[in-house]
């Protein structure tokens, strides 16, 4: 291989006549090389080949509603042209295809994409690391609330504890009567703290519309303390000094102003 040719090909100056970045003088002497050396042809055939191959492989399919109306666009160019005068046409330039395709316009076209794409993608990726962020804000928020939740639980259960375990806590058994022998709650009163409540050991399914509510007797009246129902578990009733007794009624959903005697299902004497 001749010296010259060699150096042409190592050393990237046909690149840079492909994309147009030679000198003219530069220009001239590769294309008398050109026309002397099929080496030098093959070698500039195959750098097109290399970037045509780049172009599709990162070409986008135009909407098939385009070539229509480029068909379209021809046919009536034409007919304009044809009622044009012999006059207009000796005025017509025609232009010769150049010899080389402006490569270098096509190279910068696949670098303006690329870093699209690329901008896409680092756009993505910040919009999803920023989704993942919000989502384990959003698990830690929970457990913390849900971390509160157990703890103020943990403080009610653990002020219930020390006030049935008190020394002057009494506790009471209300078993149920005839109309619901299946009840058992305990009360718990402690005159030292002004305090009371009431557990629920077994309680039936209450009628529909019912509920149980807790009468303290004061010097023979009897005082609303507290309500039961369905879902109650440990109820605070409200503390009466002086009560003589604790008793036990079913009542309208919500509770009644008096109690209904008849309807009595457990008393104890405190």
């Amino acid at each position: 291989m001749d010296d010259k040719i060699k150096h042409i090909i190592e050393s990237g100056v046909l690149e840079s006549y492909l994309l147009g970045l030679t000198d003219e003088k530069q220009t001239q002497e590769i294309d008398e090389l050109l026309s002397e050396n099929p080496l030098l042809r093959t070698e500039l055939e195959s750098l097109e080949d290399v970037i045509y191959n780049m172009t599709e492989s990162i070409a986008v399919e135009p909407p098939k509603t385009l070539l229509p109306k480029i068909k379209d666009a021809i046919r009536t160019d034409q007919s304009g042209q044809s009622k044009k005068s012999e006059s207009d046409k000796s005025k017509t330039v025609d232009l010769k295809p150049t010899k080389k395709t402006n490569w270098f316009a096509i190279a910068a076209a696949m670098l303006a994409l690329f870093c699209s794409v690329l901008a896409f993608n680092n756009y993505q990726e910040a919009k999803n690391a920023n989704e993942q962020l919000l989502a384990l804000q959003t698990n830690l928020e929970k457990e913390k609330a849900l971390r509160e939740e157990i703890s103020q639980e943990f403080e009610v259960m653990s002020t219930e504890f020390q006030f049935i375990k008190d020394a002057n806590t009494s506790k009471y058994i209300l078993n149920g009567n005839e109309k619901m022998k299946e009840m058992k709650l305990v009360a718990f009163w402690n005159d030292q703290k002004n305090q009371s409540s009431i557990s629920v050991n077994n309680l039936p399914q209450l009628p529909k519309g019912k509920c149980l509510q807790v009468w303290a007797d004061v010097e023979g009246e009897m005082l609303s303390v507290g309500i039961i129902d369905n879902a109650s578990d440990n109820v605070s009733l409200k503390y009466l000094a002086n009560a003589e007794s604790l008793n036990v009624t079913i009542e309208p959903e919500g509770g009644s102003d008096h109690p209904t005697v008849s309807d009595l299902v457990a008393n104890v004497f405190i």
